[in-house]
């Protein structure tokens, strides 16, 4: 007989035919863990012992044996075990394997077997009040580890808010936690931390870091994708909004992990397979206010929950109101039935219960009753974020006086931490280490009964807390204040700020608009700002609008706010588009405010960002002069400002090659800039780096490199790897270390950086593009084997140039210079002659004859000429390139040494020897190319 077949009938094995089937032995670790895992997958399937052994046609006490580890069974019995389970093949596999190469997995009981804890394990803490389920758990255990097909899709929990589809994810992950090597949860409530959670995943699982945190979360997921080094993973992504924003977040499907989500979206059902949590079952409900309140009769909570309509989240409120009350449960009934005829008769968002906000009602009437100040700390709270309110808010003074409106003796953290209390007793708020919680429900119906001027106030006290929150002036820039800001953008949505009409609220949008260009995110900049300015602009125009100081007041910061809009139109390569509206925004500051208003001056310096954009380098020196010196007169040498102009005056005197100005002004500026801001700060870094390019070009080049490493590094500490000004200085160090011969770390650097690049920012990105030019010069100068894929990347980044600034913007045309210097050296001289011919001539009519830039493109001209036979061309070309750089850069600048040296071999090729020793005491007889750094406007 063997197991699954039928003997004699109703006749359970004999002591003979068991020990046919099973080695009988004391428990042991291998036979414990087995019989841990059988057990656990019965479990999941929901089979009692005795229907399990019908199965397999055994005698119940069988299949206890196995499971306690008292018996190990055969192959033909484990296999009977594996079907009778429907188990999927990994799950088969793993079994076999403890049998037939006596693995031990799992500690010696097999209790603890069931108990085991990943390797790697990131779970919320299990609610021990955890009831029933079991019909939804264990379909979810079928289809991810049950039956015999590979899930590949994730599996997206769906329901209503408030249904439990969270406490559904929990006790699965604890349940069966056994079954997986890594189990790591995910709040997906604010997507910007998503990579933090997965980024502290790769640390978990011993990745090494990139220092990079969406490095580091790229990392988990590609070793998740690959399986190692831990291969059974599970990953609960909670609060999932529409999958269009958390996809990208997702490892690639594999057959040895799982996904599971949590959502209130729907169209999850388009990419993933769904399960869905519905309300508790009658007995589950009773079930939980039973144990919750150990005196309710079962028939009372069976009343209960029909008026609750089951709702978990509802059933839970009413427990914990039963439990801290005292309530008589008559009472309770009673009243809560009343509530609910009314709450039947009020209009209500389709999907929110009825019954929870009877609940909720009720609570909120004995707060309000009993701790006004409480209820109005729900009140406030309805207004922000349901999830993460940093406790810092609500322990503010602009948080205590609001509330000491309702309670006099709110006056410190101590009388708040009262109120909060107070609110989590009724299972209206939840505190947890740093934060406190709201479900949206409770906000929903607390808000419900906020009508009027109550409703008015309180959002509006809302936003006092939040701007009082808000850093000193200038301190979106300063990345040590960012953590702050933190704390108050995700309340903005849910408090309607885009809708207030005080002015310090609308700076908090501004602020918003800046840090999000600031931080590389350029489309959702624009995104938050379009609409906000649409809204500004409509509230002017209204006919009724007669607001006086407030109307000049709403005006300035609509055009402070277009201002940030240009900024960010110009980063994203929109250059025309942020001139005109910088123009039309200057414009309209003069006619509304005082001359050399604080305002005006900023708008100034991003007028003259703009002109150096469309390559206009001498009009934007000229407004830069003119910027400068109106914010020293009226802000101060050392204002922040007026640092930044002192940056862009640089750039400016840079851009039109006057180096050794440039560098003095940075020198001053980073001096300045590090006893204002500090050593760390970006702007004082950036400067820095400044100083580094100007030194690069001047020739000095060691010294660059030196500093353009520290800037580097501290810009990676201060703020990330994969920011736009990190990159952009990574970029100058590509071409620092080329320039100092240290070319194996040139390309090294320019390869990461180009990655870091293309996982961020659109290809077309400035940054990107000169990026790619760091690239292709890297290549070419590890060797000429390399110079055909030079010539690929440098055109592709020229086609970028030319579709972002035009075909005759000097950056282009820097960027043709270069492609044409690896099409010689990779044997194509005639189409270098021809992109040649056109840089000297563009170059010459933007930036003048004398300009270094054009020196060097006359240089490598010549070397084309040379190669044309047309040596007296080339020698003429020379001799002016060889008198202007000299001009420009001294006699003893290295582009000087290379141009002597070509126009050397160029007279020894015209049989002037004698001459040619004359000009350049370098014997070489190969002509040097060179190839020209253009740099972020």
């Amino acid at each position: 007989m063997t197991p699954g077949k039928s003997g004699p009938a109703n006749e359970p094995w004999n002591d003979r035919e068991r020990r046919a089937a099973v080695e009988r032995r004391e428990p042991t670790p291998r036979a414990s863990a087995i019989g841990a895992r059988l057990r656990g997958h019965r479990l999941a399937v929901g089979l009692s012992q005795t229907e399990l052994a019908a199965r397999l046609v055994v005698h119940p006490r069988q299949v206890s044996h196995v499971e306690r580890g008292e018996q190990l069974p055969n192959a033909e019995l484990l296999d009977a075990f594996i079907a009778a389970l429907g188990l999927s093949a990994r799950q088969a596999d793993e079994l076999r394997e403890l049998l037939e190469e006596g693995a031990v997995a799992t500690p010696e009981s097999s209790s603890q077997a069931q108990s085991r804890t990943p390797d790697v394990w990131s779970v919320p803490g299990r609610n021990v009040h955890f009831t029933g389920r079991d019909a939804v758990l264990a379909e979810l255990h079928q289809q991810l580890l049950g039956g015999l097909r590979t899930v590949i899709l994730p599996i997206a929990l769906r329901g209503l808010g408030g249904v439990g589809k969270t406490q559904v994810a929990l006790e699965y992950a604890h349940r069966f936690k056994a079954d997986y090597d890594v189990v790591w949860w995910i709040d997906t409530e604010q997507l910007e931390l998503v990579d933090v959670s997965l980024a502290r995943l790769a640390e978990a699982m011993g990745l090494a870091s990139t220092g990079k945190t969406p490095d580091d979360a790229r990392q988990a997921r590609e070793a998740l994708r690959r399986g190692e080094p831990y291969r059974r993973w599970l990953l609960i992504f909670d609060n999932a909004a529409e999958p269009d924003d958390v996809l990208a977040y997702l490892p690639e499907p594999a057959a040895h992990g799982h996904l599971l989500i949590t959502s209130r979206d729907q169209t999850w059902a388009s990419v993933a397979a769904t399960l869905e949590v519905d309300v508790f079952t009658r007995s589950e409900s009773v079930a939980r206010l039973t144990c919750g309140v150990r005196s309710l009769a079962p028939e009372a909570a069976s009343s209960i929950a029909e008026l609750l309509g089951d709702l978990p989240l509802a059933v839970e409120s009413a427990t914990a109101w039963l439990a801290t009350t005292g309530t008589p449960v008559d009472k309770y009934i009673e009243a809560l039935a009343r509530e609910t005829m009314r709450v039947l008769s009020l209009e209500r968002p389709l999907g929110y219960a009825l019954p929870v906000a009877a609940v909720w009602s009720l609570s909120l009437k004995r707060l309000r009753e009993y701790e006004p100040a409480a209820a109005h700390l729900l009140e406030l709270a309805s207004f922000m974020s349901p999830d993460g309110i940093a406790t810092e808010l609500f322990y503010s003074k602009a948080a205590i006086d609001e509330l000491r409106r309702f309670d006099e003796r709110v006056n410190d953290s101590i009388a708040v931490g009262t109120l909060v209390r107070a609110a989590v007793r009724y299972s209206l708020l939840r505190a947890d280490s740093n934060e406190l919680r709201i479900h949206r429900l409770v906000q929903g119906a607390v808000r419900a009964q906020l009508e009027g001027a109550a409703f008015d106030e309180t959002v509006h006290a809302v936003h006092r807390i939040l701007y009082a929150a808000r850093p000193g002036p200038g301190q979106i820039d300063n990345p040590e204040a960012w953590p702050r800001y933190a704390q108050i953008w995700h309340h903005l949505a849910p408090s309607m700020a885009e809708s207030c009409d005080e002015p310090e609220v609308r700076e908090l949008m501004i602020d918003r608009v800046r840090f999000l260009w600031r931080n590389g995110e350029y489309q959702r900049a624009l995104g938050y700002a379009r609409p906000i300015a649409d809204r500004w602009s409509a509230r002017l125009q209204e006919d009724e609008l007669v607001l006086g100081e407030q109307t000049l007041e709403l005006n300035r910061q609509l055009l402070a706010l277009q201002t940030e809009m240009a900024t960010t139109l110009r980063i994203e390569g929109n250059l025309r588009e942020a001139y005109e509206l910088d123009t039309a925004t200057l414009s309209r500051q003069r006619e509304l405010l005082p001359e050399r208003h604080p305002d005006i001056i900023v708008s100034s310096i991003m007028l003259g960002g703009d002109l150096r954009a469309l390559g206009d380098f001498n009009g934007a020196l000229k407004l830069d002069q003119s910027t400068y010196a109106d914010s020293v007169t009226v802000l101060g040498a050392d204002h922040p400002r007026t640092l930044s102009e002192a940056n862009n005056l640089a750039l400016s005197h840079f851009l039109v090659g006057n180096y050794a100005r440039a560098r003095q002004i940075d020198e001053d500026t980073f001096v300045r800039r590090r006893a204002v801001l500090g050593g760390q700060h970006p702007d004082t870094l950036h400067s820095q780096a400044q100083v580094g390019l100007e030194l690069l070009v001047m020739g000095i080049r060691e010294e660059a490199v030196q500093i353009l490493t520290e800037s580097m590094a501290g810009l990676v500490e201060s703020i990330g790897l994969a920011r736009p000004r990190t990159l952009s200085v990574a970029t100058l160090l590509v071409w620092a270390l080329n320039k100092a011969d240290r070319t194996a770390e040139a390309l090294a650097l320019a390869q990461q950086t180009r990655t870091h690049y293309a996982g961020n920012y659109d290809p077309y990105h400035p940054g990107a593009l000169l990026c790619g030019l760091a690239l292709a010069a890297a290549l070419s100068a590890n060797g000429r084997v390399n110079d055909c894929r030079a010539v690929q990347i440098a055109r592709e980044a020229v086609s970028g140039f030319e579709a972002r600034f035009g075909a005759d913007h000097p950056s282009t045309l820097a960027g043709v210079n270069n492609v044409a210097v690896y099409e010689r050296r990779a044997g194509n001289p005639d189409a270098a002659l021809a992109q040649l011919e056109r840089v000297v001539e563009g170059l010459t009519g933007r930036l003048g004859i004398g300009h270094p830039n054009t020196c060097v493109a006359m240089a490598n001209l010549a070397n084309c000429l040379v190669h044309a036979g047309r040596l007296s061309d080339a020698e003429r070309l020379e001799r002016r390139a060889l008198d202007h750089m000299a001009a420009a850069l001294g006699g003893d600048h290295p582009d000087n040494a290379a141009i002597a040296n070509n126009l050397a071999v160029t007279l020894r090729a015209l049989g002037r020897r004698r001459e040619a020793r004359t000009v350049s005491s370098i014997a070489s007889r190969t002509r040097l190319d060179l190839e020209l750094l253009p740099v972020a406007l």
